[in-house]
């Protein structure tokens, strides 16, 4: 995809929790069933259509903020993996 910024910067920031839900899936479970008003974590296409808006002549007027996608994420206990 050729994505024209016009001196725009798009940082992206995050990770997988892919580790996590394969090592502690019961854990898991509870932290996005408790820590997430919609029950769930956003898929990739969710954030997608934030990052598209961002890199888009729509959004010229925003500059050096950093937009939370996270569906409102609440502080819910989860343990840690260990490395």
């Amino acid at each position: 995809m050729d994505l024209q910024l016009d001196g725009k910067v798009v940082l992206i920031t995050g990770g997988s929790r892919d580790r996590a839900r394969r090592e502690k899936p019961e854990a898991f479970a509870a932290y996005e069933r408790d820590g997430f008003p919609m029950g769930r974590l956003g898929n990739p296409e969710e954030v997608a259509d934030i990052i598209v808006f961002l890199a888009s002549a729509h959004a010229n007027w925003i500059n050096g903020r950093n937009i939370p996608v996270d569906g409102l994420e609440q502080p819910v206990p989860f343990q840690p993996l260990e490395n």
